[in-house]
């Protein structure tokens, strides 16, 4: 399309941003990446206010391959899964384990997380279940994977980036490609300046969209 129109220009705009998710793996990789799970070759699975299963690209493949590897009919081996979150989610619903914390708290453990595994550091200060969660991913290497929802920051991914590649994941339970998107450009990139008023959104050049008030 574009060789066909090279002045036109691509517009996206999602309810909610994964502008985060994007950035924290150009943080970690230096450029845009997307990370694939294969929930069905993951023993231990790690989700910090994920979405994983409800509403992530892909999530309804993620779901199936996470039910199979949890039913004793359809795998020789059940995986185990650790929610890490600030309010309930399917992915903390079907956890073993489900462990929540406040916002405040979690910008403490996920960095404390990678730094169990990346250095071998014991953080002080952390919850009761902390230890025993990094025990069990230790000794998953090669089987684990976590999973940050795009509500997390940045930084957060990118640590969640680090951690996964130091617990020896990728090619066994992720994973890396190039972006699916058109462009891989934060969202605010993509819609131009605009102005508010009256209901009517007037963009820079002087289209407008009609908004309905819900309430």
């Amino acid at each position: 399309m574009k060789q066909l129109y090279p002045e036109m220009r691509w517009h996206r705009w999602d309810p909610v941003s994964r502008d985060a998710v994007r950035a924290g793996a150009i943080m970690a990789y230096g450029q845009p990446v997307e990370i694939v799970p294969k929930l069905d070759a993951t023993d231990l699975l790690v989700t910090i206010d994920s979405d994983l299963l409800d509403s992530a690209p892909g999530h309804l493949r993620f779901a199936l391959d996470f039910a199979a590897r949890r039913n004793p009919a359809r795998t020789g081996r059940m995986s185990r899964s650790y929610a890490i979150e600030l309010t309930p989610t399917l992915t903390g619903v079907a956890a073993d384990d489900r462990f929540v914390t406040s916002p405040r708290d979690l910008v403490r453990i996920v960095p404390a997380l990678a730094a169990a595994v990346l250095r071998g550091e014991t953080p002080s200060d952390m919850p009761g279940w902390f230890a025993p969660l990094v025990a069990d991913m230790k000794a998953a290497h090669g089987r684990a994977f976590i999973h940050a929802g795009p509500h997390q920051p940045a930084g957060t991914h990118a640590l969640v980036h680090a951690t996964n590649e130091a617990l020896g994941g990728r090619g066994a339970t992720y994973t890396l490609i190039d972006p699916v998107e058109a462009e891989a450009a934060p969202m605010q990139k993509c819609i131009p300046p605009v102005a508010w008023r009256d209901g009517i959104i007037t963009f820079s050049w002087r289209q407008k969209a009609i908004l309905i008030n819900p309430n």
